[in-house]
């Protein structure tokens, strides 16, 4: 396969390459595979990296997270921003980047545990993360957690709230100054902001749902 970008033929990979472009559109990244199908490159630009990463994806301030090889000692997995090391894990699940601001959040695994990293920094560790929701200027975020006994609960910029048998339409306000959502128990669905419960959701004129 060789890739071609604004009609400059790019590296020639052994395997389909999948290139990302940064918010702007003026950069990508892509792994190239050389032909003998075990050695593999990161092109930035157009060019080759000097570190290799996988599942390469852009911040919103244009830099590249990465994450690397299992480590041939340790067996550790790097997540590395634009090749500096953020954090290791033994494994890497997915990154959530934020839509401003530059953040990024992480969920690794490490045997029966999962973590939950923000900016390289362990938030969250335990219970799995089903999904990172941030606020519009990337300041807030918020984690749904099930907590594997049938649970589920927010965990809003660290702290964790309630539990519920589902949560579903985890929504930042414009400013990012509230964050609500639909929790179900006991047979009903409650409208919850801030990890507080407010009034049943048969009073809104909304139809609830379960994601």
């Amino acid at each position: 396969f060789q890739l071609v970008v604004e009609g400059v033929a790019q590296r020639k990979s052994y395997l389909q390459p999948f290139p990302v472009f940064d918010a702007s559109g003026a950069r990508y990244a892509y792994v190239a595979t050389d032909l003998d199908r075990v050695t593999h490159r990161l092109i930035i630009d157009g060019e080759e990296a000097p570190y290799l990463g996988f599942w390469p994806t852009w911040t919103s301030d244009g830099k590249l997270v990465t994450v690397t090889p299992p480590d041939a000692q340790s067996g550790l997995t790097a997540v590395q921003r634009d090749g500096e090391k953020l954090l290791e894990a033994a494994a890497v699940e997915r990154f959530v980047p934020a839509p401003a601001g530059g953040r990024v959040a992480t969920l690794t695994r490490g045997g029966r545990s999962y973590q939950l990293w923000i900016d390289g920094e362990k938030v969250s560790e335990g219970p799995n993360v089903e999904s990172v929701h941030w606020s519009a200027d990337g300041k807030r975020w918020g984690a749904v957690c099930d907590t594997g006994r049938g649970t589920r609960f927010l965990l809003l910029d660290g702290k964790p709230g309630p539990e519920y048998q589902n949560l579903t339409g985890v929504t930042f306000s414009a400013d990012g100054s509230r964050v609500h959502f639909l929790g179900y128990g006991n047979g009903q669905f409650v409208l919850v902001i801030e990890n507080e419960r407010q009034s049943p959701a048969s009073a809104l004129p909304i139809e609830p749902r379960v994601d």
